[in-house]
């Protein structure tokens, strides 16, 4: 039998701050602990859990939080 679980992670990225290999390194046992599982039953709640996480983070940096995730890119006809 298998039974899909996730690591509940660590929050390693910060607001308007470059995530770095030292902080994944520095974050690495949490990252990799399952002592506290998730059991996601559906592509929903995955979806979900990654949009609170962002939540979080915003709510860190109201003013600068939405441009950690976002960035706006231009393209040419050719490139489409």
């Amino acid at each position: 039998k298998v039974r899909l679980e996730k690591s509940s992670g660590a929050m390693v990225r910060r607001p308007n701050t470059p995530m770095t290999v030292e902080d994944v390194q520095a974050n690495w046992n949490d990252i990799i602990s399952f002592a506290t599982p998730l059991y996601h039953l559906t592509q929903t709640d995955q979806v979900s859990h990654i949009l609170d996480s962002i939540r979080k983070i915003n709510n860190k940096d109201e003013e600068k939080g939405n441009e950690v995730f976002t960035q706006t890119y231009s393209y040419t006809s050719n490139q489409a």
